[in-house]
C-alpha cells in the first residue's frame, strides 16, 4: 500500500505561502511602476497632474428669475475663478448677479444673465468664466457659457420656453 501523505483524498500539493505571495505582489508593484506614467518634466515624483496655475475655484448660487406672465424660472450660475487666492471673490459675484426678462416672439422669454466677479483686493485682475443651466454645476440644459477678466461682467443671453 503507497502513502497517501495523510487523509484519503487529500493533494500533495501545498498552497502558496507569504513568500510566493511576496513575490507576486513584487511583480505587480514593478509592473505598475514600469507602465504607470511618470511626472512631467520639472515636476516631483507624485506630483498631481494639474498644476495650480490650472486650478479654477467654482461657486454655483441659484438665481429665480420672473418672467413676464409672473412665472419663476430657476436658473444656476456656474461662476468659476483661475486663482485660488481669489475664492472669495468668486462668491462675492453672487451678490453682482442679475436677470433681465423680457417676452420673446412665440411665447418664450428672453433671460440676460450678467454677473461681475470683483478684482482682488490690490486691483488684481483674473481668468473667469461663467455657466447659466437649468441644474447645478453646469448640468440638464445649458444656456449659455462666457469667459472673462474680473472687474468686468460676464453676460449669457438665453431663450426660456416659458412665457
Amino acid at each position: 500500500m503507497t502513502d497517501t501523505g495523510g487523509t484519503r483524498g487529500t493533494s500533495r500539493r501545498r498552497r502558496a505561502g507569504p513568500a510566493v505571495t511576496r513575490r507576486a505582489a513584487a511583480v505587480g508593484v514593478a509592473f505598475l511602476a514600469a507602465v504607470w506614467p511618470g511626472p512631467a518634466p520639472g515636476r516631483p515624483l507624485g506630483a498631481p497632474a494639474a498644476w495650480a496655475g490650472d486650478e479654477w475655484c467654482e461657486t454655483d448660487p441659484l438665481l429665480l428669475v420672473r418672467t413676464p406672465a409672473g412665472q419663476l424660472v430657476p436658473l444656476y450660475y456656474l461662476t468659476g475663478v483661475q486663482a485660488p487666492a481669489y475664492v472669495g471673490n468668486g462668491l462675492l459675484a453672487a451678490l453682482s448677479a442679475s436677470a433681465a426678462a423680457a417676452p420673446a416672439p412665440g411665447g418664450g422669454t428672453r433671460v440676460v444673465v450678467s454677473v461681475t466677479v470683483p478684482p482682488g483686493a490690490d486691483g488684481a485682475s483674473f481668468p473667469t468664466r461663467l455657466t447659466v443651466s437649468t441644474g447645478p454645476w453646469g448640468t440638464l440644459t445649458v444656456y449659455g457659457t462666457t469667459t472673462g477678466a474680473a472687474g468686468t461682467p460676464m453676460t449669457v443671453h438665453c431663450l426660456l420656453g416659458v412665457p
